[in-house]
């Protein structure tokens, strides 16, 4: 096969992948790839980098690592034995190779290529800003990995000087760029420059026919807002959605991101039955332009359900979470949620077996994940030894108090919420199991209140107070009831005056 042919294979090989056809795209491969022999040697060194690098694309479009690396490597090699003049192919392979180190969290080696690069290009007088540029971002997207942000934003300034030397400020790279700036100072914290930021580009896009552009920085710009003026935020996001829906050409993708922002918004104001209609609002926008399982569906599912729990619409609530557990089955961190209240609808309906396999699923992700010593770990145990007591299995719910005790008490900061009504509850069980141990009862009552009163809440100490001062009275301790109730009457004084 002469240069000719396959320079031809190469551009339809770079077609194919551009237009995502990679069934088209296997054999062009397949037919470069019989044509690599590694080999630089005269011509044959130019056309040799010209595949590999071409391979090195393909394999990375293919979501094969290893394959994608050995060609990019192998472009790169052959080009330096030969010492090979910079070309494009050659600045696009260390890119392309940068790219997937860093897809693959291979920082230190993105770093090296891009340093490597910029060397090149800079010991060849390379004359094109674009690449130079390109490099840059490429930097700063490593650096924002590994949360380098004072370099990234640098980086970000430099790539923005080349690309402005070579194209106009209305180029869709220069928008880029100062959405990625926008996004670091949003890290960093820095929502006043993130701002300033997306302001100049509305600036620059608000004589723009196409009113979508516009559109989404007002999102961003509400974004901003979210975090330093929740109602400037309201009428930013409010503003972007009006103007989206005066599109001729429906933006829905962005219609239902308008509307999550605003079911945030209500949900950190606790105004939760409005978030729900902005979540139902988003949901029905994402099913149009989202395959069923995608995870913002899957997330709006989710919020539904559980903000419906938390305004007491179990039926509902039950509804959503059903529907949405089907499609979790490649989100599982989401499903753990789905799981968990579940639990608790059923447990809430004393459909306990059914609870009790939610949990378990639960339990079974956490290990899964090493998490087994944790706050949620325990939790669950105490919601599985609650559903016992409401089925008055009391030995077996104090099994299960007794191995969240354990846990709350090795998980750092320690939760002396969690741990004191825990406390409290395996108190209950030493009081009523089959073979009853009182004085064992008493000690964790007592254990239980000096945990809950470390809260510093006055409710939380006053219910701890009632539980241990009703043991007493249900059995002799004449010397201790005394001293919890007038703490008891203490804390009600405090509370009255």
């Amino acid at each position: 096969m002469n240069q000719k042919e396959i320079h031809s294979l190469r551009k339809e090989l770079k077609k194919a992948l551009y237009e995502n056809n990679m069934q088209q795209a296997k054999p062009i491969a397949e037919q470069l790839e019989a044509q690599y022999d590694g080999k630089a040697t005269g011509d044959n060194e130019s056309t040799q980098v010209i595949i590999a690098a071409t391979l090195a694309k393909y394999y990375q479009k293919m979501k094969n690592y290893d394959k994608s690396a050995h060609y990019s490597r192998q472009a790169i090699h052959i080009a330096n034995i030969e010492k090979m003049a910079l070309t494009s192919t050659l600045i696009e392979v260390h890119l392309n190779y940068a790219k997937l180190e860093k897809e693959y969290k291979q920082y230190t080696n993105a770093r090296k290529l891009l340093a490597t690069l910029l060397q090149k290009l800079e010991k060849s007088k390379w004359e094109d800003n674009f690449a130079y540029g390109l490099t840059y971002r490429l930097l700063a997207k490593v650096g924002f990995e590994d949360m380098t942000f004072d370099a990234v934003v640098n980086q970000l300034n430099q790539a923005l000087g080349y690309f402005r030397k070579d194209v106009d400020e209305d180029h869709p790279i220069i928008y880029q760029t100062i959405d990625d700036l926008t996004e670091t100072h949003i890290r960093m914290e820095s929502y006043q420059e993130a701002l300033e930021m997306q302001e100049y580009l509305l600036q620059v896009y608000q004589e723009t026919d196409d009113l979508l552009l516009p559109a989404t920085i007002l999102l961003r710009i509400g974004e901003i807002y979210f975090y330093i003026d929740l109602k400037k935020a309201r009428k930013t996001v409010t503003q972007a959605l009006d103007l989206l829906q005066s599109l001729e050409k429906t933006a829905l993708l962005y219609e239902s991101k308008g509307n999550l922002l605003l079911a945030e918004l209500d949900e950190n104001l606790a105004n939760y039955p409005r978030a729900i209609t902005y979540y139902k609002r988003s949901l029905d926008q994402l099913r149009q332009v989202h395959e069923t399982e995608h995870f913002m569906i899957v997330y709006a599912y989710s919020k539904i359900g559980t903000l419906h729990m938390k305004v007491n619409q179990l039926k509902e609530a039950k509804q959503y979470l059903e529907e949405g557990i089907k499609l979790t089955e490649n989100h599982p961190r989401i499903r753990m949620q789905f799981l968990y209240a579940l639990g608790k609808i059923y447990s809430n309906e004393k459909s306990y077996d059914h609870a009790l396999a939610m949990y378990h699923a639960f339990l079974d992700q956490l290990e899964q994940e090493d998490k087994k010593l944790s706050k949620a770990y325990a939790d669950t145990l105490q919601s599985i030894a609650f559903n016992f007591i409401q089925q008055d299995n009391v030995d077996q719910a104090f099994e299960y108090y007794q191995a969240a005790i354990s846990i709350y008490q090795k998980v750092k900061p320690i939760s002396n919420e969690e741990l004191g009504f825990a406390s409290i509850r395996l108190a209950y069980c030493y009081e009523n199991k089959a073979i009853k141990e009182i004085e064992k009862a008493n000690e964790w009552y007592e254990y239980g209140v000096g945990k809950v009163e470390k809260v510093r809440d006055k409710s939380l100490t006053e219910e701890a107070l009632a539980s241990i001062i009703d043991f007493y009275q249900r059995h002799d301790f004449p010397k201790k009831q005394p001293l919890y109730e007038n703490k008891l009457v203490k804390l009600q004084l405090a509370k009255s005056k």
